[in-house]
């Protein structure tokens, strides 16, 4: 039985939470098999080390599913949120949507278009005020050209450094794959850290691709981020709309409950 207000976008965000625990999970466990290293060997100048950095374990495709598994949840969250402010306004949920458009000149036509003006007023300023458009909520629009995206190609995560043993030599990396990435020759002077003949491991982290939705920014930290932010506009409807429509009446909220 279903109880609270909006709990089945509740539940959505939940599972995504869920989901993005095990794919940090699943990254942790990546990174701690040093995927990346340096080979450092001595140059024939003493003044200098020659380096080789190698991959040895491409990003694992695994992820591409557990990431678009977030991003439908948030997704949906939203949809099942428009469909019971709707609802609650009397209206049938029938082909509702939430609304998201390129810019904000679209935004009342697409409020139309995915019927979500069957919604209160209050719940459409809500909507007017949170910009799901490019140029606005980039966040919340994210979410929905990423979830388009998942649909055509796989979610797969970039490579960046995050700390290089010789210093200096950050990289993003797209389908980083086993395979010499560089080589070159450094000062061992600016490089004292640096041990001739040892495998350096080279600290990365998953980003995502340049060039698409929140490219270069941290995977993990950004899907922790996008719950609680997903989170709060359920609890803005919430606050917002659900005490207007219902008022103090526990029969009626009661009666809003679905079995």
């Amino acid at each position: 039985m279903i109880s609270r207000p909006f709990e089945a976008s509740r539940l959505k965000i939940a599972r995504a939470a869920e989901h993005a625990s095990s794919l940090e999970r699943e990254i942790e466990s990546y990174l701690t098999r040093n995927p990346v290293h340096m080979n450092v060997t001595r140059n024939v100048n003493a003044d200098y080390l020659d380096w080789v950095q190698v991959c040895t374990e491409g990003i694992p495709v695994k992820l591409a599913p557990i990431i678009g598994d977030i991003v439908h949840n948030l997704r949906t969250s939203l949809d099942l949120l428009a469909c019971e402010l709707v609802r609650l306004n009397g209206g049938s949920d029938k082909d509702v949507y939430f609304p998201f458009c390129k810019n904000a000149s679209d935004l009342e036509k697409m409020i139309k278009k995915k019927n979500f003006n069957k919604a209160s007023p209050e719940a459409i300023d809500l909507v007017r005020s949170l910009k799901p458009y490019i140029g606005g909520n980039i966040d919340m629009r994210y979410v929905h050209d990423l979830d388009i995206l998942d649909k055509h190609i796989m979610l797969i995560p970039s490579a960046g450094y995050l700390k290089n043993p010789g210093g200096g030599m950050g990289f993003d990396q797209e389908n980083l794959s086993p395979r010499t990435l560089g080589s070159g020759t450094i000062l061992a002077s600016l490089t004292p850290n640096l041990v001739p003949d040892n495998k350096l491991p080279v600290e990365l982290e998953l980003i995502f691709p340049w060039r698409g939705p929140f490219e270069d920014r941290q995977i993990i930290p950004t899907f922790h981020g996008l719950v609680e932010e997903f989170s709060g506009i359920v609890d803005l409807f919430e606050t917002r709309c659900f005490a207007k429509e219902l008022g103090s009446d526990s029969n009626q909220s009661r009666s809003l409950q679905i079995e």
